[in-house]
């Protein structure tokens, strides 16, 4: 199976067939090699959306702020997720 392709442009994120609208994106947050574990396990809200690599060791996770939209936030596996935070933080 092919890793899901993350695409990004100055309207919106898409990851594998699923896409947000980027102005629905809140605080976008790095996590480690030492925080996955934590993320992908016990921190995990099960209304996230979630999109995971098993040889991929770290991830970025995406707060949503569209009231009516149920999912909190994407989690997402990346090998470069300090280049699409900085990304996603331009406007």
């Amino acid at each position: 199976m092919r890793a899901p392709i993350i695409a990004l442009s100055q309207l919106e994120l898409k990851v594998g067939r699923v896409a947000i609208l980027r102005n629905l994106i809140g605080e976008v947050e790095v996590i480690s090699k030492e925080g996955i574990f934590l993320e992908r396990g016990p921190k995990l809200d099960p209304g996230a959306h979630k999109v995971f690599q098993g040889s991929v060791k770290t991830a970025i996770k995406i707060s949503i702020t569209d009231p009516e939209d149920p999912t909190p936030y994407w989690l997402i596996s990346t090998r470069k997720p300090d280049k699409l935070a900085e990304l996603l933080k331009k406007t």
